[in-house]
This record gives C-alpha cells, structure tokens and sequence, in this order.
C-alpha cells in the first residue's frame, strides 16, 4: 500500500481525475469471535500469550469519538473540542511531556488524547508499580495541562509480542491479506484490520481481548492529478514523476559532502515494467529534469525514503503550503514530535491539510519501523494524503512565513474500488509518515534551513 499516483498523460488516455472530498463508508463486517477456526498449521516462533484476555473485557480507556464527531469548527478549520490542546501554550505542554516520556522509567504501553474530559492519558502497564511511579514521575513535569495515568488492560511487552508475531509469523502465513495494524494506547490494543476474514480468525483465536479486530478491503491504488510545474530553485512539496507514476517532494537536506538533496518517498523508485526498486530519474509535470537517486540513497523496507538530486538543479529550503496563507514558507526548524500534536499534511495533490492531530509513535507496520500516525476526523474533512502525496511534508506552521520540519507522508488507507480512494478508518482519515529525524539518522544528512 503507498501513496503514489499514475500519471497519465492527456494527450493518450485523458487525466483521470477523483473527486477527494467523495467518502466511501467502508463496510465493516462483525468482529471474528464468532467465525469457525481452520489452522493451516502455523507455526508459531514467537511466544505470545494466547487468549490474553476476554474478548468481553472492556479495554476502552479515552472514548471520546461521537463527541468529536458532533463538534463543530472554528473559524480556522479546527474542531472546537480540540481548541483546549491546539494552542501555543498547550502544545508547549504536549512537547514538554513527550520529551520526558523515555525518561519516566517505568513501562507504558502509550499516550492518548481525551478531548471529551480535556486530558492526556498515559498508559501504563497494568501491575500498580508502573501506576505509581509514573504519577510521580509526571507530577514532576509541573504541566498546564492536565495529565493522568491509567493502568491498561494489557503489558507494553505482551503487546510488542503480539506485534512481532504478526508480523514474522502471521503476514509470511496470509500473504495475500493487507494489513494495518497499530498500538492503540486508548484501549491498550493492538488494533488491526485484516482483509483475509481466515486471517481475523486466527489472531482472534489466538489473542483474543489483546487485538480489536477489523474488516474493511483496502489495497493499493492510484490516483490521477497535477498542482504546480516546479522549476530550479525547486521547494519541497512539489510534484515530480518518474517510473513509478506521481509523487510530492519533502524538505531540503545537506550530505556530508555539502550537496544539496530532497527526500522522497522510497516507493517512488518502483519500475512496474520491471517489478522492482531501482535508480530513477524524476522530471517536473512539463518533464522538465528535477533530480535522480543512486544506489544506496533508497529504502524501502523498513524505511521508507529515498533521496534525488541533480548537478544541474538547485534546491531551496521553501516549501509550498498552499490552499492556506501564506502559499509558501520556509524551513527554519525541525521538530520531533509526540502524541497529541498537531501538524499539516502536505502533497501536491491534496495540497496542505493542517489540523492533523498526531495519534501514534514509534510504530512498525508492514515490513516498516519507526512510523507516525496522524489523523483527522473524516466528517467534514477532506482526506488529507492521496496517491500522489507520497512524500509530502508533514510540518508545523512557524512564525509569519517559517516552517517548522517533523515528517514525510508515505501512506494511507485506499478503498479496494476500480480507482481507489482513501476510506475512514474508525471514523479518521489516517496518514502514515516517516520524521524527519530517521530520515537524517537513514542517510547522515542534516536538514537546509537557510536559503
């Protein structure tokens, strides 16, 4: 599953195009309790807990979706139910907390956001020592905003083993089957959908309580469209095009070697004619050059990032941002961020989408690590990321006309559809992004904050 698009060009086949705003109510099927279990012999070679936990146990610690669904917005677009959190002070708060998270030492499974009681709630381990020591850890903090910490339903460590398990021994298992799964702090869950209904079956078997399972048909797809021609000095957030159909640019980066990089999306260096991940040129919509990767300067698994570059080209530390005002700004920082931040979403197909509440850190996902969930409700919103957005800038806005760096889009939720369209998941548009800093960390670069 990613997020790029086909480019087709008008002059053979016409430019498909998609109206974004269209939702598709994804049909969710009953809960795999009740279906009858055929093993295929699967063998496990990770020790999980079977059966963690009644699948009746209530796990739901932060339930504040209908009430977030009924708010309604302020003049900025922003939920009004969200305006406690989403302000300087606040958010302030938020970076304070999750800068001391690592430090807490105690074990947790999370951190979660309840808009309805106007909290942030950390999610410990349920035995009443981990409970203790991080009230008082955080008590320490002496924050604004209010914080408290509950015991989940289930250990950081039984959840992490059922990640690992899914991951080597139930994917490699139902190969056909496309997954999005995740920690869930709200409830202490591994919360995944599957579209194999054999393989919920299994898992619901085998974890009972300690996975929420789903079964919405979601796949890979591509979408047409175009936004900006983008020539030299090129900015981030731009359309470019190469083997693989439509992609969108991130930031600037500087190597070692003080040349002068944008980061991309790994998936955009897929050749379908090929099948397989290669070095690729990238042009701009009206083929004019814009860069090209090399060997080594690409991932995919479990990274998900490339960079391009050309002799010829200039690159700039400005970044479109449009529809908002202003249309562009410039990168002048980078921030790592944690749960309950908020952000934008870029990519030139959807084009800027601010308001994206991050949700989940530190995930790993199909064959992937280190990646953040953002979401914003589905209800009256646009969907923030699309096929063409991949690689798109995940940003906070700055002072007057600044930015400030946090990720690259790489993925979202499609609808299995003849053209796919992104689709709810639980009620939220969902995007799927590397930072900033394992972008870094993958390559050795520093982020351009200067012209």
């Amino acid at each position: 599953m990613n997020v790029s698009g086909s480019w087709i060009p008008e002059s053979s086949r016409g430019l498909r195009t998609v109206d974004r705003r269209r939702q598709i109510k994804a049909k969710r099927l009953a809960r795999f309790w009740a279906l009858p279990i055929a093993f295929v012999g699967l063998v496990g070679v990770v020790s999980v807990p079977a059966n963690a936990a009644s699948p009746s146990r209530q796990c739901k610690l932060v339930d504040d979706d209908a009430y977030l669904a009924s708010s309604p917005k302020n003049s900025d677009g922003l939920l009004k139910a969200q305006e406690w959190l989403a302000n300087d002070k606040a958010q302030a708060d938020v970076q304070v907390l999750n800068d001391n998270l690592s430090k807490l030492g105690s074990p947790l499974v999370g951190t979660a956001v309840d808009h309805r009681n106007r909290r942030i709630v950390i999610v410990a381990d349920p035995d009443g020592e981990s409970v203790t020591n991080l009230r008082a850890s955080v008590s320490k903090l002496k924050l604004g905003v209010k914080v408290e910490v509950i015991a989940g339903c289930h250990s950081q460590a039984d959840l992490a083993a059922a990640i690992d398990w899914i991951t080597k021994v139930g994917e490699p298992s139902y190969p056909t089957s496309k997954n999005v799964y995740f920690v869930d702090a709200a409830s202490a869950q591994v919360k995944i959908n599957v579209t194999d209904a054999q393989f919920g079956a299994v898992l619901s078997e085998k974890f009972g309580g300690l996975v929420d399972i789903t079964n919405e048909q979601m796949q890979i797809g591509d979408i047409s469209g175009n936004r900006i021609v983008d020539h030299s000095p090129h900015y981030g957030d731009a359309a470019i095009y190469g083997r693989s159909g439509a992609c969108s640019t991130n930031f600037t980066f500087v190597t070692v070697f003080g040349v002068r990089t944008q980061a991309t999306a790994g998936h955009c260096a897929y050749d379908p004619d090929n099948g397989v991940f290669q070095a690729n040129d990238y042009v701009t919509h009206d083929g004019t050059p814009y860069g090209s990767n090399s060997a080594g300067n690409w991932s995919v698994y479990p990274l998900e990032m490339q960079l391009i570059s050309a002799g010829s080209q200039t690159y700039t530390n400005s970044i479109y941002t449009d529809p908002g005002s202003p249309t562009v700004r410039q990168v002048t920082s980078e921030a790592d961020l944690g749960v309950g931040a908020f952000v934008c979403v870029g990519g030139f197909i959807s084009g800027s989408n601010c308001n994206n509440e991050i949700y989940a850190v530190n995930q790993t996902w199909g064959g992937k690590t280190q990646l953040q969930f953002t979401r914003i409700l589905a209800a009256g919103n646009p969907a923030p990321c699309v096929p063409g957005d991949s690689g798109g800038a995940v940003y906070q806005r700055g002072a007057g006309t600044t930015a400030i760096a946090v990720g690259m889009a790489i993925d979202t939720l499609l609808s299995n559809d003849q053209i796919p369209v992104p689709v709810p998941y639980f009620g939220y548009w969902i995007c799927i992004n590397h930072t900033v800093a394992s972008i870094k960390a993958k390559f050795g670069v520093t982020l351009l904050t200067t012209p």
